[in-house]
């Protein structure tokens, strides 16, 4: 199952990313984080919205209940980092007679940049 980023309008002018998954539910945690930072521009919550969408795609894949893993305490360890969630990242996905990456081919972490 895929989500999606619909922005919300509303009334007073302001504007809100909101993730829902193919069903149009939202999906809470990343929805309560966003609005907890409501202070920051549209477009960097609607970016930081789309990052969480493909990391909560990834989790769904794999079966991972992200808010029972926080309640407890339980970390990612390498496994599901390098072999789970970077393959995910890198795999090329097929839209319709399209290839489209899931994310960037460069990245940058401390000044060193990185290609994948």
């Amino acid at each position: 199952m895929s989500f999606i980023v619909k922005i919300i309008n509303h009334p007073n002018g302001e504007q809100l990313p909101l993730l829902v998954d193919r069903d149009g539910l939202p999906a809470a945690l990343p929805n309560e984080f966003v609005f907890g930072r409501r202070h920051l521009s549209i477009n960097t919550l609607s970016r930081n919205m789309r990052e969480i969408a493909i990391f909560w795609t990834w989790l769904e894949k794999e079966k991972i209940d992200f808010g029972q893993a926080i309640a407890l305490g339980r970390s990612f360890g390498e496994a599901h980092i390098v072999g789970g969630l970077v393959n995910f990242l890198r795999r090329e996905n097929g839209i319709g007679k399209r290839i489209q990456k899931r994310a960037c081919a460069n990245f940058c972490v401390n000044g060193v940049s990185f290609n994948s």
